[in-house]
């Protein structure tokens, strides 16, 4: 360039020059770019859950591929043309030597190199985050047994579904047909199927011992209208007292079974059973009966994975509504098989219902894991390309030092400096480089990643093991992306080096 600026190339001349090598860069590497993409995308489409709302609108369309190409032409024109403005100093360099020296140092590029690393390692934390995240989920215990159940989603006729009465009927009728299929261990029907969520049936509740005025504090709690079938066939255990029973009927005393978390918030150190509690939307046109307490049964993570719902279950035939719309069977073994075999016996009683689904327990609930996991398997795709990004620009700036140094690694090596001096000056400089981008980083992360407390679970957004690992990992990948460079900065002949020079 000094020699073109001595020739009287003109500044402008250098611009276009060095943009236009610049838009070759990222022609070639917007191309690269969109095929890595394709192939990950195929990967992330491959992992990802089919319930996954709009993953089919994950494509590399023409808003894509326009944006990419925007995107890389904005990058060219902002940074392509930095070179360029320190041309402009070449013509005021006293000779063209000198004018070299002037433009050919690394700090820019160590900038760069810098706040590469610290994305990398912002990136690597969110990962490391939603990967903790994963573990916790798959290890939590929902409170039944997930083994040899199967989901059968009933569709009926607004005829059954007019009153309760008409909807306990057609189950009653059902149940003893489905539990005599061969391997039917138990059968009952739900309102909801597993991870309904807010869908359920919540009601604020008012628990003897509390005024009224104290009720309105308490938090809604989740009502089950259940059958007898209900604890045996979902394997819920009951701490204290009883389950349900047949004798439990409209013309009896109402009771309920509440689970542990109840129990425990509104009698500690005391026996719930022959407590009563009530709805606490009573009014004085409408009162609801108080039922009493007959069973304490374990928590339940039915609703949702991440949150125990403080349950009270309640006799479906004492209950003023009951639609369930879901029918959970429990068999010795292939409970999906049992799909025809449910339809024949629904259709026997209801010749106008439908089956619309029979699904496995726990093919339902792993669905609950579907967007962590798609998170996990998205970042963890960025936080690898942002790795390897990192290596491979600490690899590319030490080299680029080390050969314009050369001269000054000759005459230390001709003044004493042994070549393990040199490999470790190399080193040594490479993870000053990766200690200031890893420091950067972790100031970075502690704020970006809190807005990832949505999607973590049993961890908090800063999680000094999960920060101490990323930083790590990325002083790790520094480092051994500088061997190869310190190692040739060793192996430099000082003789041929001064002599080159």
């Amino acid at each position: 360039m000094a020699i073109r600026v001595a020739l009287g190339a003109s500044p402008g001349r250098l611009l276009r020059q060095t943009l236009t090598e610049a838009l070759v860069l990222a022609l070639l590497s917007t191309t690269c770019g969109l095929l890595v993409a394709r192939a990950l995308l195929g990967a992330v489409l491959w992992l990802a859950p089919g319930d996954v709302p709009r993953i089919e609108h994950a494509t590399l369309d023409m808003r894509v591929l326009t944006f990419c190409a925007v995107a890389a032409l904005a990058w060219v024109l902002t940074l392509g043309t930095v070179p360029a403005w320190t041309y402009r100093r070449l013509g005021r360099a006293p000779g063209v030597e000198h004018a070299f020296k002037a433009v050919t140092g690394t700090k820019g590029l160590l900038v760069f190199t810098v706040a590469e690393i610290s994305a990398a390692v912002v990136v690597a934390i969110g990962a490391g985050l939603l990967l903790r995240t994963f573990a916790h989920l798959q290890s939590i215990e929902r409170g039944f047994n997930l083994k040899e159940l199967v989901v059968a989603s009933l569709l009926l006729p607004e005829t059954r579904q007019r009153d309760s009465r008409s909807t306990l009927a057609f189950y009653d009728q059902l149940l003893p047909q489905v539990e005599a299929l061969p391997g039917v261990i138990a059968a009952t029907p739900t309102h909801f199927g597993p991870g309904s969520g807010t869908l359920g049936l919540s009601a604020p509740m008012l628990f003897e011992g509390q005024t009224r005025e104290e009720a309105r504090t308490n938090p809604w709690s989740t009502w089950e209208p259940v059958l007898p079938s209900y604890f045996r066939t979902l394997g819920i255990r009951i701490l204290r007292g009883r389950a349900f029973t047949d004798g439990d009927r409209r013309d009896r005393a109402p009771v309920a079974v509440v689970s542990e978390s109840v129990a425990q918030r509104y009698w500690p150190g005391r026996d719930p059973l022959g407590k009563r509690l009530q709805f606490a939307l009573s009014t004085p046109a409408r009162q609801w009966p108080w039922v009493t307490v007959v069973g304490v049964a374990a928590d339940t993570r039915y609703r949702e994975l991440t949150k125990s719902w403080m349950t009270v279950y309640l006799p479906a035939d004492q209950f003023f509504f009951f639609q369930a719309a879901s029918l959970v069977v429990r068999a010795a073994s292939a409970p999906e098989a049992l799909g025809p075999a449910i339809l024949q016996r629904v259709h026997t009683i209801e010749p106008a219902a439908t089956v619309a689904s029979v699904e496995a327990m726990d093919t339902l609930l792993a669905r609950e894991r579907a967007r962590p996991l798609t998170a996990l398997t998205v970042s963890g795709f960025f936080a690898l390309m942002a790795i390897v990004l990192a290596g491979v620009g600490v690899y590319g700036v030490m080299s680029y030092e080390v050969r314009q140094r050369r001269r000054e690694i000759a005459v230390r090596s001709a003044i004493g400096a042994t070549s393990p001096d040199i490999f470790r000056a190399v080193v040594r400089r490479s993870f000053i480089v990766g200690a200031a981008g890893a420091a950067i980083g972790l100031v970075v992360a502690i704020s970006v990643t809190r807005t990832l407390a949505s999607l973590l679970y049993g961890i908090q957004p800063i999680d000094l093991g999960v920060f101490v690992t990323g930083a790590g990992v990325l002083l790790a990948v520094v480092l051994a992306a500088a061997y190869f460079p310190a190692r040739r900065a060793a192996g430099l002949d000082p003789v041929a080096a001064l002599r080159a020079e």
